[in-house]
Protein backbone atom coordinates (compact mmCIF):
# COMPACT_ATOMS: atom_id res chain seq x y z
CA UNK A 1 0.00 0.00 0.00
CA UNK A 2 2.80 2.42 0.89
CA UNK A 3 4.65 1.58 -2.31
CA UNK A 4 1.52 2.33 -4.32
CA UNK A 5 1.09 5.74 -2.64
CA UNK A 6 4.73 6.69 -3.18
CA UNK A 7 4.68 5.70 -6.84
CA UNK A 8 1.40 7.59 -7.34
CA UNK A 9 2.86 10.71 -5.72
CA UNK A 10 5.96 10.53 -7.93
CA UNK A 11 3.85 10.11 -11.07
CA UNK A 12 1.49 12.96 -10.16
CA UNK A 13 4.37 15.31 -9.38
CA UNK A 14 5.96 14.34 -12.70
CA UNK A 15 2.71 15.14 -14.49
CA UNK A 16 2.62 18.61 -12.94
CA UNK A 17 6.29 19.16 -13.83
CA UNK A 18 5.61 18.11 -17.43
CA UNK A 19 2.57 20.36 -17.76
CA UNK A 20 4.42 23.35 -16.32
CA UNK A 21 7.49 22.70 -18.46
CA UNK A 22 5.38 22.64 -21.61
CA UNK A 23 3.36 25.68 -20.53
CA UNK A 24 0.01 23.85 -20.41
CA UNK A 25 -0.40 24.46 -16.66
CA UNK A 26 0.83 27.83 -15.44
CA UNK A 27 -0.41 28.69 -11.94
CA UNK A 28 1.15 32.12 -11.67
CA UNK A 29 4.72 33.17 -12.27
CA UNK A 30 7.14 30.26 -11.96
CA UNK A 31 10.61 29.51 -13.27
CA UNK A 32 9.28 26.12 -14.38
CA UNK A 33 6.85 27.60 -16.92
CA UNK A 34 7.82 27.03 -20.57
CA UNK A 35 11.10 25.37 -19.56
CA UNK A 36 11.71 22.16 -21.54
CA UNK A 37 14.10 20.84 -18.87
CA UNK A 38 11.19 20.48 -16.46
CA UNK A 39 9.11 18.74 -19.12
CA UNK A 40 11.83 16.10 -19.51
CA UNK A 41 12.21 15.74 -15.73
CA UNK A 42 8.45 15.29 -15.51
CA UNK A 43 8.42 12.50 -18.08
CA UNK A 44 11.24 10.72 -16.26
CA UNK A 45 9.35 11.02 -12.96
CA UNK A 46 6.18 9.56 -14.48
CA UNK A 47 8.15 6.63 -15.89
CA UNK A 48 9.84 6.03 -12.51
CA UNK A 49 6.45 6.14 -10.79
CA UNK A 50 5.09 3.56 -13.22
CA UNK A 51 8.13 1.32 -12.79
CA UNK A 52 7.71 1.30 -9.00
CA UNK A 53 3.94 0.64 -9.22
CA UNK A 54 3.32 -2.75 -7.55
CA UNK A 55 2.39 -5.57 -9.90
CA UNK A 56 -0.04 -8.34 -9.17
CA UNK A 57 1.48 -11.77 -8.84
CA UNK A 58 -0.27 -14.87 -9.80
Amino acid sequence: MVRKLISLAIALAGTVFFLQGTGLFTPGDSYMNHNPNWAVIGVVMVVVGLIFWPRQRG
